[in-house]
């Protein structure tokens, strides 16, 4: 009887040690994952800014796709504008808005100005039999161009 235990001891312990080094191997490959987040341009129309943006994942040769991005806008002051949320596939290169009838609180030039952009992207990694979701964080500073 206690040989028996021994051998599901020994057993046990064997497969805990592939499993942890399996596991330790996949960490080591999803450690690298960032997302590259540019903004191009920022321009106001009307009541609404208009961004474009190009987003990266660098992957390592992990194959992976884009589950959802969120993002808050801010202006030079630290005070919110608005947020922008995207599920589904984003293109390497989009276009997103944010409109607020208070956005500029009266200012009819907003040429120059410093606009800051944060959120995360959840990206879906295809490791091992379920993959892997991580959220990984962006952000950006633009000033807004000439009004179009």
């Amino acid at each position: 009887m206690s040989i028996a235990l021994l051998i599901i001891f020994v057993l046990s312990v064997l497969f805990l040690g592939i499993s942890l080094k399996t596991l330790h191997g996949a960490f080591k490959r999803v450690e690298s994952v960032k997302a590259n987040f540019v903004v191009d341009n920022c321009y106001k129309k009307g009541i609404t800014l208009v961004f474009r943006a190009n987003l990266n994942i660098l992957a390592n040769d992990i194959e992976h796709n884009v589950e959802i991005i969120q993002l808050r806008i801010y202006n030079s002051n630290g005070r919110y504008l608005g947020s922008w949320t995207k599920d589904g596939a984003v293109p390497e290169d989009f276009v997103f808005t944010i409109s607020n009838v208070h956005l500029f609180d009266g200012k009819d030039k907003m040429k120059g100005e410093r606009i800051t952009i944060d959120g995360f992207v959840k990206v879906k990694l295809n490791i091992g039999r379920y993959g892997m979701r991580l959220n990984l964080p962006v952000n950006a500073e633009v000033s807004i161009s000439e009004e179009k």
